[in-house]
């Protein structure tokens, strides 16, 4: 994501500009975002995979008996799987909207570094108090 960049960083051509100050400076880490959101759409699809893996399973669980013990323990396990397939969608939709979130901030952070560069290219050696 992004980095703090310590200590003094190359700079100039030697002709009296001024060092990087230790700790200043930012790195946009374009390739750490992608890797985070790689995983989090691997995580999701996982997630989604146990849940389709819990509906398919709910369905087939049967009671070995009809006797009220065997009943009372069917509905049990129904009732668990049935909250264990809501809590999955659950983890699936709070994963969906992660990735999403993470898109955007990959979108926001290129579409400002581009303007940055942008900006940092225009300015001339007369427009840098700097360079005076």
């Amino acid at each position: 994501m992004s980095n703090v960049v310590d200590g003094p960083q190359k700079g100039g051509t030697g002709g009296g500009e001024p060092p990087i100050p230790p700790g200043s400076g930012y790195e946009f880490d374009a390739e750490a975002l992608a890797a985070t959101i790689r995983q989090w759409d691997e995580l999701r699809n996982e997630i989604e995979s146990d849940r389709i893996s819990l509906q398919t399973n709910v369905g087939t669980v049967q009671s070995p008996s009809l006797d009220p013990p065997a009943v009372r323990y069917m509905t049990a396990v129904a009732h668990f799987m049935a909250a264990a397939i809501e809590h999955n969608r659950a983890l699936t939709n709070y994963a969906q909207v992660h990735v999403e979130r993470l898109r955007e901030a990959m979108n926001e952070y290129r579409a400002s570094d581009e303007d940055a560069g942008e900006t940092v290219e225009s300015i001339t050696p007369d427009d840098d108090p700097l360079h005076r």
